[in-house]
């Protein structure tokens, strides 16, 4: 299994366009059902180097980012895979990869307490459960969504 990360490019308009085939996922990146070439290219667009595309056997299918926060004392990690690729172990593989680069920093995640596949990912990479966030953007009903951190690790001396 080949698995890389690399930067957003318009040649991943496909992976947008079956990303917003799923509710959820189409929820989390912000654009609607059946979203056109010309949407999913600005959204490419407006994507910060923060944000990359995992490939797996050379498809795009996924994101992960890692954004810092404009002092450098903590990130927010976000994550999302295809469906269809979903279960995999690839958020994992690819959260790891991004948060193994955030030495000395703490990583944030929010996460609703019913995505337990997404709970799983960070578990594993050592996150642990904060506080309920009682009014999220993007989040729709009963406020579900924690905050998950991670405390900032340092490289072995």
């Amino acid at each position: 299994m080949n698995f890389a990360l690399r930067p957003w490019c318009l040649e991943d308009v496909p992976l947008l366009q079956e990303a917003c085939s799923d509710p959820a996922l189409r929820r989390m990146i912000g654009l609607r059902q059946g979203c056109g070439r010309r949407a999913a290219e600005n959204w490419i667009g407006r994507v910060d180097s923060s944000s990359l595309v995992m490939v797996l056997n050379g498809e795009p299918v996924g994101e992960v980012g890692l954004e810092p926060d404009a002092f450098g004392h903590s990130a927010l990690l976000h994550y999302w895979v295809l469906p269809r690729l979903q279960g995999n172990g690839l958020a994992e593989r690819a959260a790891r990869m991004v948060c193994d680069q955030a030495v000395g920093l703490i990583v944030t995640a929010y996460v609703s307490e019913r995505n337990l596949a997404s709970v799983r990912v960070l578990e594993k990479l050592g996150f642990q459960r904060g506080g309920r966030i009682r009014q999220f953007a993007g989040y729709p009903g009963p406020r579900d969504t924690y905050t998950y951190f991670r405390l900032p690790h340092q490289e072995p001396e």
